[in-house]
């Protein structure tokens, strides 16, 4: 999984992690909206099932309480134009408290709401019939007997100012446990909205987590692969191409003893986001290094080979002209000696027989042979002497040794050919000189 994600691209990355935080922020908006919701829902359970009620028990007890005053008024009106007055409008007030309980009598959901509540609408009921005895006896006795029908009833019947205190108090139960149950009903929403808010806190403080996790999780993997492709380049720059450079600046002085070793490693592994890319790219730097360093090592040894291989060369060439230039010397002495040889066999035979003159002439034409023989003896000697100054200066000038070499050679060809001309005119002079012995015998 974690593989899968640094494959991504950085873009793409990021836009995910964004998402993520969002969809957890979401999720606690939506456990909020819902809390919300919620808590309106059950404020309005409240004022319709509870506090609506309320009012409505509340409005019916005032209600009894105004038709009890009405009717202490009739029983205490002067004339009786106002008691029936007075009568009818506490009947009429009573009727009015009898019909609002009746129209929420559904709304009592306990049963002991709905008990009270009976009870409340049969109070009512016998109220209304004990004030109706009393304000028949007030009309057809006087007030004395219906004051008197008022407090201990009619035949037995429901006491009027004893259901009054009744009505009271059982609406004032009513109104009781209404408080209690609205209490209760916004305990439990009080108690809804904490959860919901401990859920919108948890949520947003798991959102905050992953958003700080993936955040640190993006900068941490973004950062190593980073580290390393910087790390990889510093050690390219620092150490790398410092050696290379310093062996190619020992390379063009003549120097070929500097050996340049690669020490920078490959990134191992890398996602295939743009920092992946980034160290992919490094590698294939870090390789070509390789390649640029292995050419240049690979260089430096084939031309140390090659300048040993010269120098071995340059000295057999420089032993070669040393050997070459003595037995040249050593063939002009003994070409010298032969001619001085012949130049004594010349004047011994001047005084001979003009047989012995032709002889003298070829003897002289020998002579003449032999000096040039011997010049040109000289001049091979100058030669050899030539191609050792050469090679001594093909030392200093290793640049140059190989073109030298071959004149050198070329020279030391020419030399060996005048050295078997010359041995051959030798040859030719003492088979002269002895033609000429056996002819003077």
């Amino acid at each position: 999984m974690v593989r899968w994600f640094n494959d991504l691209g950085m873009r793409v990355k990021l836009l995910i992690s964004f998402t993520a935080v969002m969809a957890l922020m979401g999720v606690a908006v939506f456990f909020g909206i819902r809390a919300v919701m919620s808590a309106n829902t059950s404020t309005g359970d409240v004022y319709k099932n509870e506090m609506k009620v309320y009012a409505d028990v509340a409005e019916a007890d005032a209600l009894a309480t105004e038709s009890t005053v009405a009717a202490k008024s009739a029983l205490l009106a002067s004339d009786q134009a106002k008691a029936d007055q007075f009568a009818s409008e506490s009947q009429a007030t009573l009727d009015k408290a009898i019909a609002g309980l009746a129209a929420v009598k559904s709304q009592f959901q306990t049963p002991e709401t709905q008990a009270l509540a009976a009870a409340a609408e049969k109070d009512l009921a016998d109220l209304k019939k004990a004030r109706t005895d009393v304000f028949s006896t007030l009309k057809a006795k006087g007030s004395d007997a219906a004051q008197e029908v008022n407090d201990k009833g009619l035949n037995g019947g429901p006491v009027a100012a004893t259901l009054a205190g009744k009505v009271n108090t059982d609406t004032g139960s009513l109104l009781d446990s209404k408080l209690k149950r609205a209490d209760a009903v916004y305990n439990d929403a009080e108690s809804a909205a904490s959860a919901s808010e401990m859920e919108i806190f948890v949520i947003s403080g798991v959102a905050v987590v992953v958003g700080f996790a993936i955040a640190f999780f993006l900068a941490r993997s973004v950062s190593g692969a980073a580290k390393a492709v910087v790390n990889r380049l510093t050690s390219i720059q620092e150490h790398c191409l410092a050696d290379l450079r310093a062996g190619m600046v020992a390379f063009a002085g003549g120097d070929l003893t500097v050996k340049v070793t690669p020490v920078t490693p490959k990134i191992p592994s890398f996602s295939k986001d743009e920092v992946g890319q980034a160290a992919a790219t490094t590698n294939e730097i870090i390789d070509a290094m390789i390649a640029t360093i292995t050419a240049y090592n690979d260089s430096r040894a084939s031309l140390t080979e090659i300048v040993s291989g010269v120098g071995e060369n340059a000295q057999s060439i420089l032993s070669a002209a040393d050997q070459l230039q003595e037995a040249s010397d050593q063939m002009a002495a003994a070409t010298g000696q032969i001619a001085t040889a012949i130049n004594e066999v010349t004047r011994s035979t001047v005084s001979l027989s003009s047989l012995s003159q032709e002889s003298a002439r070829e003897v002289e034409q020998v002579a003449s042979g032999s000096e040039e023989l011997a010049a040109s003896a000289r001049s091979t000697a100058g030669s050899a002497a030539g191609s050792r100054t050469e090679a001594n200066s093909m030392g200093e000038r290793i640049a140059q040794v190989a073109t030298q070499s071959e004149q050198v050679a070329a020279s030391a060809i020419e030399s060996r050919q005048a050295a078997e001309e010359g041995q051959k005119a030798v040859m030719q002079a003492v088979a002269s000189m002895e033609a000429i012995a056996k002819t003077v015998d």
